[in-house]
Order: C-alpha cells, then sequence, then structure tokens
C-alpha cells in the first residue's frame, strides 16, 4: 500500500511551479494596490493559492488513503488554459481566472466507487473553504477589507469547485455522477447557490 502523505521530488517541483503560476499571475493584475492595501493583495493570493493547494491535495490524499499511487503532474494544456484564461479576465470576457496548471494523476485498480470519492475531495474542499469564508464574512464588516476578501474567498472556491463539478470529459464531475448522482447534485447545488451569493453581495 502506497504511504499516505508521501511526495515525490518531482511532484514537489510540480507543485511548486503550479503554484508560482497561481500565485504570480493575480499579484500582476493587483501588484498596483499593493502599496495601498497590501492586506488586500497578499489576501488574494492567499486565498488563490490554498483553493489550488488544498483542492490538489484533498486528491491525492484520498487517493493514497485507498492504496493507490497519486501524484500531482504540471499539465501543458492546464497551463495554457490558465494563462488564456488570465488574459481574457483582463477583457471582462471572463468573471475568474481558470485555475488548472496541472492534476493529480492516479495509478491502481480502481472501481467508480473509488473514482467517486477521490473525485469529490477536491470539489468539497473548496465547497468547505466557501462555506469558512461565508461564516467569516458574517463576523466582519461587509466594507472592510476583511469583508470584501471574505466575498472573494466564497467566490473563487465556490467558482473552483463549480467548474471542475462539470459532468463532462476529463472533470471531476463526470466521475461523481457516474458514482452517486445525489452526491453530485448536492456538491453542485451548493457550489451553484455559493457563487450567486457572492456575486449577488
Amino acid at each position: 500500500m502506497i504511504r499516505p502523505f508521501w511526495f515525490s521530488r518531482k511532484e514537489l517541483r510540480d507543485l511548486a511551479i503550479g503554484l508560482l503560476v497561481i500565485v504570480t499571475l493575480p499579484f500582476i493584475k493587483v501588484w498596483s494596490y499593493f502599496y495601498i492595501q497590501p492586506l488586500f493583495v497578499i489576501g488574494i493570493v492567499t486565498i488563490l493559492a490554498l483553493a489550488f493547494i488544498l483542492h490538489e491535495l484533498a486528491h491525492k490524499f484520498a487517493a493514497q488513503r485507498l492504496g493507490m499511487w497519486a501524484e500531482f503532474r504540471l499539465s501543458t494544456t492546464g497551463l495554457l488554459a490558465t494563462f488564456l484564461s488570465f488574459i481574457l479576465m483582463q477583457t471582462s470576457v471572463l468573471p475568474l481566472m481558470i485555475v488548472a496548471p496541472g492534476a493529480v494523476m492516479i495509478a491502481g485498480l480502481l472501481n467508480w466507487n473509488d473514482y467517486g470519492k477521490i473525485s469529490i475531495a477536491g470539489p468539497a474542499t473548496n465547497i468547505a473553504q466557501a462555506l469558512i469564508y461565508l461564516f467569516a464574512h458574517a463576523l466582519v464588516l461587509p466594507e472592510s477589507v476583511l469583508g470584501v476578501l471574505s466575498i472573494y474567498g466564497i467566490e473563487i472556491n465556490a467558482f473552483l469547485a463549480l467548474f471542475n463539478l462539470i459532468p463532462f470529459g476529463v472533470f471531476d464531475g463526470m466521475k461523481i455522477y457516474k458514482w452517486d448522482k445525489r452526491v453530485w447534485a448536492a456538491a453542485a447545488i451548493t457550489a451553484g447557490l455559493l457563487v450567486l451569493f457572492a456575486m449577488m453581495i
């Protein structure tokens, strides 16, 4: 059985590069605010970094707990999609940047039950983060820096979860939908409501 929480050097390198991309792109967009609102800039970068890294680690650890080999790998297609979405976001074509520089690769004897459990781990982690930010938003002044950051935290994590829950192709949603349609529906509805809440505030 594969030891849980084990990382190879290649995986750590790929995670570091992926994280660097995720941190650098939003910083380019908001760096001009750094001297005015450094807490806001640091907060946005941290929210994106946590949304990405915790999502991928959730997949990895869920697979390793089932005895599978699981490691994060950079993806050329994913990196291009991330950069392209960042460019489109500047022109208001996309509301948020797509965070997909890579994915967790899994090897082992898997059935749909295993696939479903591993696949739901990522979006569930983002939904949990969004709910934490929702709770935090209720405790601070909405107009404060922390209030604004909490809304971004809800929106970024809920959007990332909803995007990954698309029930087609290589997305987590396809495997979750085939595993348990009720789990997929509950996750998709929750993520969708959180996105709407963040956009309406």
